[in-house]
């Protein structure tokens, strides 16, 4: 995988990320339904990990918007 791909993996997980975060702060969903995806939400904070293993080089910002220009 080149730095390139990463990069563009990672937007994409991130946006699943931010997806999972507004999830989880809805209100109105039982913490019993909620449970049910912690497993998937671990699986994209690891995947979000290892591709900033790969990239190498990035900003604070860059880790919380993703990369522009990929």
């Amino acid at each position: 995988m080149t730095i390139k791909e990463a990069k563009e993996e990672y937007n994409k997980l991130l946006q699943r990320f931010h997806k999972a975060n507004e999830y989880f702060d809805i209100e109105d969903v039982p913490h019993s339904e909620k449970e049910k995806y912690l497993g998937n939400y671990q699986k994209i904070l690891k995947g979000l990990n290892y591709l900033l293993s790969i990239i190498g080089t990035y900003t604070n910002e860059e880790i919380l918007e993703g990369f522009h220009g990929v």
